[in-house]
């Protein structure tokens, strides 16, 4: 219908808008699918609703990663993805938690580092985009919750991920 919070990217800062509701969180839901369906990213991203808001999964697969192997750096098609969400996600209102994960490989510690500094480079990604950097928080969780078998090729390609948690507002209150 061409209004309501689906529709208000570009919204200037006066006009932010809430995703609340589960509507609202599915028809953002889909925006940032298309956007990753033009990036080349489609079977990259998964989102699902929850009781808490959005949850966004950006993972790699075997054919395209997120970030360049053992780096923060993000690959040219995330990064030019990130570039397209940005703009959409400063016009709400949500709070939004970024969290890094990795596969397996590689020790414990390294792991931790790398997810923690994926989920930085994301935030700063969209902080350019006009997010203010306190609506924004960071976590990393290395290996530690793996969303499928790290002994697999595809399982360990699915684990290299970040959530973007897009946090409705009736959670914060």
């Amino acid at each position: 219908d061409g209004t309501g919070p689906a529709n208000a990217a570009g919204a200037d800062s006066a006009t932010r808008v809430s995703y609340d509701s589960p509507a609202d969180l599915a028809a953002l839901s889909k925006k940032l699918q298309k956007m990753s369906e033009e990036a080349g990213l489609a079977s990259n991203l998964e989102a699902t609703v929850t009781p808490f808001g959005l949850r966004v999964m950006l993972h790699d697969t075997d054919k395209q990663g997120m970030f360049m192997r053992g780096s923060a750096l993000p690959t040219g098609r995330f990064a030019r993805l990130l570039q397209k969400m940005g703009p959409l996600f400063a016009q709400m209102e949500n709070q939004m938690l970024i969290v890094g994960h990795t596969d397996s490989v590689g020790s414990d510690a390294y792991n931790q580092r790398l997810s923690v500094r994926r989920a930085e480079a994301v935030k700063a990604y969209l902080v350019s985009k006009g997010i203010e950097r306190n609506r924004i928080y960071t976590e990393g969780k290395g290996e530690k919750q793996p969303v499928a078998d790290n002994r697999t090729a595809e399982g360990r390609a699915k684990n290299r991920r970040v959530e973007v948690e897009v946090v409705g507002t009736r959670a914060t209150k």
